[in-house]
């Protein structure tokens, strides 16, 4: 429907979802599509922000939490599982004097928090952050790891290279494209590969151990916000160039059909994300919970002795008075 209504398709990449951008061939088999790049704000996140007043005390507190001479790990972003933080954590198992610090918050904090205890390996739930404490939390590590295989751009790799921390990925598509001029090539992974992932982990902070400038991030490949919406001015002008000079009898009949799906599904959206705000962030581990809570009171109910069981034992203990 969208391919007939509308003139072009900007994705975050071009290796983003390639079967819903062969939608936009044409009859030239022509693709309408571009990419919607996505900038970086090289002032706010640069290695100097570990030299402000929270930048210095958050080096000095974590430093003193953790054994010293310990390398830092970070991740930022929501704790869930398509993430796969569970396998960075897992990952830990084989990372000897290694910490790592999770920023953000999400539904699956609490297992990932009784895994690190089960596994008794060193991690650090910062929590949300944002303004300059986020700033500084890049800086003040000395690597950034981004363990998820569903990303469409990864924005807080681009931040973690903006503030100059070597970074290791998965080797997914999607990234190999975004990321592959800033990185080396041994700093990706093959995905879904542990030993893989922590080969190139151990990589990256050795040569940060040894001050090798080689992996660090290549700035001059990042775009500020700036040179994005050049970019984007650049991808609408195209789109005008090449747009669909007649507005066919089928896209006028889809048309309202199409407005009235996009309605309903921003209203479900809204509806599901008010759900499960007041579900505490998650209607899975609710209802979990939920249920725990209900099997625990039948469990109790069922350990209590029954009206008759109860009588009798009464009856019993009352005998032996009787006879005195």
């Amino acid at each position: 429907m969208l391919p007939l209504i509308s003139d072009r398709i900007l994705t975050p990449t071009r290796k983003s979802e390639p079967h819903l951008v062969n939608m936009w061939r044409r009859s030239n088999d022509k693709v309408c599509a571009g990419v919607c790049f996505t900038g970086v704000n090289k002032t706010e996140f640069s290695p100097d922000a570990k030299y402000f007043q929270l930048g210095s005390n958050l080096g000095f507190v974590e430093g003193k939490l953790s054994v010293e001479g310990w390398e830092e790990a970070s991740y930022r972003g929501e704790l869930s599982p398509e993430k796969s933080v569970d396998d960075l954590i897992e990952a830990l198992t084989n990372l000897n004097d290694c910490a790592l610090w999770l920023v953000g918050d999400g539904p699956q904090r609490p297992e990932l928090e009784r895994q690190a205890r089960d596994l008794g390996v060193p991690v650090k739930f910062l929590g949300y952050q944002s303004g300059e404490a986020l700033h500084a939390v890049y800086t003040v590590a000395d690597l950034f790891v981004c363990p998820s295989l569903t990303e469409t751009f990864g924005q807080t790799v681009n931040e973690a290279l903006a503030s100059q921390v070597r970074v290791a990925l998965p080797n997914v598509p999607v990234f190999a494209e975004a990321y592959g001029d800033a990185l080396p090539r041994d700093a990706f992974w093959e995905p879904r590969s542990r030993p893989a992932m922590i080969a190139a982990i151990k990589k990256q902070l050795h040569r940060h151990s040894r001050n090798d400038p080689y992996g660090t991030p290549n700035l001059a490949s990042l775009k500020t916000w700036d040179e994005a919406v050049h970019a984007l001015i650049d991808e609408y002008m195209e789109a005008f160039e090449d747009r669909q000079h007649t507005f066919t009898l089928l896209a006028a009949l889809y048309f309202p059909l199409w407005c009235v799906i996009t309605t309903s599904i921003a209203v479900s959206f809204f509806v599901f994300s008010q759900l499960r705000s007041l579900c505490g962030g998650s209607v899975r581990l609710f209802f979990k919970k939920s249920a725990e809570d209900v099997l625990i009171k039948v469990q109790s109910f069922q350990r209590l002795p029954s009206f008759d069981v109860q009588h009798q034992t009464e009856k019993s203990s009352k005998s032996p008075e009787k006879q005195t």
